[in-house]
């Protein structure tokens, strides 16, 4: 006898059902997979933040997530075909506009680089680079202490790449035998595996610091005329901002909050000062873009900061400062 009406649908009932469920679970795979990976990175995440000592607060979970892309490329120089006019009023910074910048149409950036040899892609960068219409930007290498002693004095930016000494000061090739130029704060906490032969203790804290004597009467010998310095050294913004603010009140500083290796993102940091004057960018602009794509140096700057210099709470989310 064949099968009635309703039970031949009865029959389909299951399979209509089967069908539907397997639909929407292909339509759902995709958003299932990523809400699984996305549960993972975050486990994986709070654990690995914890191995290295740091909390896993909602910020530092976004910084190791973000720090396993890939950066994008610093800005390179722009080509002179497409530079803009900069108006001489233009705004630099709060103390400075850009007529105030480009001197007899020409600006030029003092740049020391603790380091030999120099970066890779460094030394093409050092030179002329056009600036818009009848204006010079130009980068020169500062080889010696003599040589970043007298830019202060003569190029509109001066930049160094190198050490913060634990805030003693600018350190300079030891091989050289240039002394230090001392800038830092009367006493110091510095590591104690890290205190040197001439470092007078003032008293050891128990806790792995020592206070140490410091003091800025390198401050003395210089002939500050530059608008902008940047120390771009490790934890320079903690060291100096105050001791160089209350010297010299109309030079912006620029400098950093963590423990960095500044050497070596040298030339992608030129790079973005370079295309960032040619475009007439703020100071405060050109400081956004060396910030992009910071998550890992700052996780490695909070790392040092609770593991090295017992600093586990004030974790400042910018690495350069101006």
């Amino acid at each position: 006898m064949p099968p009635s009406p309703s039970s031949r649908r009865s029959n389909r009932t299951p399979l209509a059902i089967g069908l539907v469920v397997m639909t929407l679970l292909f339509a759902l795979r995709c958003p299932i997979q990523s809400d699984v990976n996305r549960l993972v990175a975050r486990w994986t995440a709070r654990k690995t933040l914890m191995t290295w000592g740091l909390a896993p607060t909602r910020e530092n979970i976004h910084l190791y997530l973000t720090s396993l892309h890939t950066p994008m490329p610093s800005r390179a120089p722009v080509s002179a075909s497409d530079l803009p006019v900069i108006p001489p009023d233009a705004p630099f910074s709060g103390h400075w506009r850009y007529g105030d910048l480009f001197r007899n149409h020409g600006l030029s950036i003092g740049v020391y680089i603790h380091a030999l040899p120099l970066p890779d892609g460094l030394a093409d960068l050092i030179g002329d680079h056009p600036a818009g219409p009848g204006n010079t930007l130009t980068l020169r290498l500062l080889r010696s202490r003599r040589d970043l002693v007298e830019s202060f004095a003569r190029d509109t930016v001066v930049l160094y790449f190198g050490h913060a000494n634990f805030g003693k000061g600018i350190l300079f090739d030891p091989r050289s035998g240039e002394a230090p130029i001392p800038m830092g704060r009367d006493t110091l906490l510095v590591p104690e595996g890290h205190l040197a032969p001439g470092d007078e203790v003032l008293d050891r804290l128990g806790n792995g610091l020592v206070r140490i004597r410091g003091g800025a009467d390198g401050l003395k010998e210089l002939d500050v005329q530059c608008k902008v310095f940047g120390y771009l050294g490790c934890r320079t913004d903690f060291y100096f901002r105050d001791i160089w603010e209350t010297h010299f009140p109309r030079v912006d500083f620029v400098a950093t909050t963590y423990v960095t290796h500044s050497v070596d993102a040298a030339p992608g940091i030129l790079r973005t000062w370079i295309s960032g004057l040619q475009r007439g960018l703020t100071l405060a602009a050109i400081v956004d873009d060396l910030n992009r794509d910071q998550s890992a140096a700052i996780l490695f700057g909070r790392m040092s900061e609770t593991t090295r210099y017992r600093n586990p709470d004030h974790h400042p989310d910018r690495l350069f400062t101006y």
